[in-house]
């Protein structure tokens, strides 16, 4: 099973709003970047160009995404957090759909 079938499997069985924000996430950061690669690494989604872009997951109560470079990221809306180790990393996360998602 390639990477791309394991995501697939990966959203499938994140039931609800979680699996349906994996799904979006995925969709946004191929149609911002349509050479986007995906990696299985870590039990874990992760989109890749020229090194590791961004990683999404699932968790009890919410939806990650965490860009590995994302300190470096401008955010102007202070959605991202930048307030954990390694200090390049940046990650959003998301704890129901919101506007944002659903328009996607």
């Amino acid at each position: 099973m390639n990477a791309s079938e394991k995501i697939d499997q990966y959203i499938e069985k994140t039931r609800g709003w979680k699996g349906e924000t994996i799904e979006k996430l995925r969709k946004i950061v191929h149609e911002v970047e349509p050479k986007i690669t995906e990696e299985w690494k870590w039990n874990s989604p992760i989109l890749s160009y020229n090194g590791m872009v961004c990683g999404i997951g699932a968790f009890k109560t919410h939806v990650k995404i965490n860009f590995l470079m994302g300190a470096h990221l401008k955010d102007n809306t202070a959605f991202l957090r930048v307030d954990w180790t390694p200090k390049t990393h940046a990650q959003l996360i998301l704890k129901k759909v919101t506007r944002l998602m659903r328009r996607c």
